[in-house]
């Protein structure tokens, strides 16, 4: 029947190409069809028609078409698809023989791939995934290879190595990657409740390192805006404030000393390793000096003694250690009022009174020298731990 079917388009598909050119002859056959002359349309259409018609019942009826649509699925990974098609293989195809082996084949195939993904899913910690895949594999190939609940215990093997990259994260101080770990370890119903909680934190952390960067940019560039405007009037300047400024001393504790813009106080100066704020939740999260570490607090007073408004700055500390000189001039960033340096702007015979935070190694004892911000070498307070 394939074979007439095969010769019926072949022959039908001549006479149309014929009909383009002579219809009487292509159409040849329909005056049976009592059309005497047909017109080039109807000769053209007619064989077409018939070409397709043939070819579509040959199509039907090839002993072989569950194979090939079998192996299309096959390759196209439509593993149910395939197996249904090898499963309709009549005796009279000649691949009926090797119905069983390609059943089985599709089922191996199947179960390779399903493997593939149920592992990446094992990997991304996703168990509804992995869950779906395993009964995908189970229905397709019969039995999957890894079952749901090793795939479960899996999981959370992986699980607890990303906590420890997570923890790792955190103890170096990289809170981004630590919340892409964490972010992770969310979709393990054993370790989300956990995961949400350090996501949390490490935003916040994150959010204030970001404002302390911001802050340090923004006093950098005005610290340097106000320097490049001393020195553009610092020869006029210099001498009309030569005779403002003290002779050159080294107050301590209460003491007071004069700059070219403020006149300095140093009202006390403490050591320990917490302050308190009054505000418990930043006295947690910034008033620890952490293991190794003390706080040196500096209560000032600025007051501006110059004609027009200007920006106190925190300076630096200093060490005489073993005849080198050390200098501290990173101060803490406590976000409570009467602590630090906040873009504060003083007009003239105004003042502010503040405290200053210094971290230094725990084990510094001895003279410590302050030197305000903009101040020479030759003012500074000196006092002892």
């Amino acid at each position: 029947m394939q074979i007439v079917c095969l010769i019926a388009v072949f022959v039908f598909s001549i006479l149309t190409i014929i009909s383009i050119f002579k219809p009487g002859i292509g159409g040849f056959w329909m005056k049976y069809l009592k059309v005497k002359e047909p017109t080039r349309i109807q000769a053209i259409s007619a064989n077409f028609i018939i070409a397709f018609i043939f070819a579509g019942i040959g199509a039907f009826t090839d002993p072989d078409r569950h194979y090939s649509e079998g192996m299309s699925a096959l390759k196209s990974e439509k593993y149910t698809e395939a197996i249904q098609e090898f499963s309709q293989l009549e005796p009279k195809s000649k691949y009926f023989k090797e119905k069983e082996a390609l059943i089985e084949k599709v089922k191996n195939e199947a179960k390779k791939h399903y493997d593939v993904k149920i592992k990446k899913a094992i990997t991304d910690m996703d168990m509804d995934t992995a869950s779906s895949l395993i009964d995908v594999q189970t229905r397709i190939a019969g039995a999957a290879t890894i079952n749901k609940q090793k795939a479960k215990l899996l999981i959370n093997a992986e699980a607890l190595k990303l906590k420890d990259l997570m923890l790792q994260s955190e103890k170096d101080g990289n809170f981004e990657q630590a919340v892409g770990y964490a972010a992770k370890l969310q979709k393990v119903e054993k370790f989300k409740n956990e995961a949400e909680k350090k996501i949390e934190h490490y935003n916040r952390e994150i959010s204030l390192k970001k404002a302390e960067e911001d802050m340090s940019k923004e006093i950098q560039a005005k610290a340097l805006a106000e320097e490049k405007e001393r020195q553009k009037y610092l020869s006029k300047e210099e001498t009309r404030r030569s005779s403002q400024i003290s002779e050159p001393s080294q107050p301590s504790i209460g003491g007071t000393l004069r700059t070219s813009y403020f006149e300095i106080t140093l009202n006390d100066a403490a050591v320990g390793t917490s302050i308190a704020t009054g505000n418990p939740f930043i006295d947690q999260e910034q008033g620890r000096a952490g293991s190794g570490n003390k706080f040196i607090v500096l209560d000032v007073t600025f007051k501006n003694i110059d004609n027009e408004s200007r920006m106190p700055t925190d300076g630096a500390l200093y060490f005489l250690i073993n005849g080198k000189e050390y200098k501290f001039d990173k101060t803490e960033v406590i976000l409570a009022e009467g602590w630090g340096l906040f873009f504060d702007q003083l007009n003239p015979f105004t003042k502010i009174r503040t405290r200053i935070v210094y971290k230094v190694p725990a084990e510094l004892r001895g003279t410590v020298y302050w030197q305000p911000g903009r101040a020479d070498k030759k003012h500074r307070f000196v006092f002892n731990l």
